[in-house]
């Protein structure tokens, strides 16, 4: 087995939207949208996508990673709605 470095931006395969904390630790959090990314290299990873609205979420919608550090041993990978890119006139 290699390791590859990934572009770390892929697509959003699946999602679905938590709207009832799984525990009291989350209650603040909720609503927050699961979401199954293939990335651009192929495989699929599991996350929590950040800084967009669950009705906005669409599957198809492209997302690149971002890091989460929650404490100073712990840094979460979450999905973030990709930037559009400027097309040259």
């Amino acid at each position: 087995m290699r390791s590859l470095k990934g572009s770390g931006e892929g697509t959003i395969y699946s999602f679905s939207t938590v709207y009832r904390p799984p525990s009291a630790e989350f209650k603040d959090d909720v609503p927050y949208t699961v979401v199954l990314v293939e990335l651009a290299e192929g495989p699929r990873m599991l996350s929590t996508l950040v800084d967009m609205a669950p009705d906005a979420v669409r599957i198809g919608q492209r997302v690149q990673i971002v890091y989460d550090r929650v404490t100073e041993a712990i840094t979460l990978p979450r999905f973030r709605r990709l930037a559009s890119r400027a097309t040259a006139p």
